[in-house]
């Protein structure tokens, strides 16, 4: 018995040294196993800065006369009227224009899509917006491509997420709070 210990061992040894494959965990494919789940880290882009457009307020919620530059609108055409800020959900989500509006006096918006952002990065957002950022910091939910579950924007700037970064979002805020042609 213990020549096959040995054995056993020493075939392991060399199948590590020659490269062998480590055993996988088991999927849940497989009759009679769970899957552990991958957690994969969320992590933004880099910031990106659309073309900054000219415009004037909108009537109610008019559509502007041209498309804005970027998903959501960075910069242009914006609600007339006052400036919505704080946390919204898909009953009362802002409208492009009115997203633009809040840029505009200097606030940052968190545009997320709510089939694709996770529970998780939701939940803490609405927290550092009611908290921490209060007043800077809006979170609406937004209906289009914006190529992400979550964006960040300011004027004429933006910064896709695949989830919060707490540590992204700081900077973010910190660099472009206060920063709109009419702060």
């Amino acid at each position: 018995m213990t020549r096959l210990v040995r054995a056993a061992v020493g075939l392991a040894i060399v199948a590590a040294a020659c490269g062998g494959e480590p055993a996988t965990p088991p999927t849940a494919s497989e009759p009679g196993t769970t899957a552990t789940p991958t957690v994969v880290p969320a992590t933004c882009a880099e910031i990106e800065h659309p073309v900054e457009q000219g415009g004037g307020h909108l009537v109610e919620d008019a559509t502007p006369p041209v498309p804005y530059s970027s998903t959501p609108g960075t910069s242009g055409w914006h609600a007339g009227g006052a400036v919505r800020q704080g946390v919204f959900t898909e009953a009362d989500a802002l409208l492009e224009s009115q997203i633009v509006a809040v840029l505009e006096v200097g606030g940052v918006v968190a545009a997320y899509d709510p089939d694709e952002l996770d529970d998780v990065s939701l939940t803490e957002l609405v927290r550092l917006a009611e908290d921490e950022y209060a007043g800077d910091l809006t979170v609406t939910p937004f209906d289009g491509d914006m190529g992400a579950p979550l964006v960040l924007n300011a004027w004429a700037t933006r910064r896709p997420c695949t989830g919060l970064v707490a540590a992204d979002l700081a900077a973010f805020i910190e660099e472009y709070a206060g920063v709109g042609p009419g702060h």
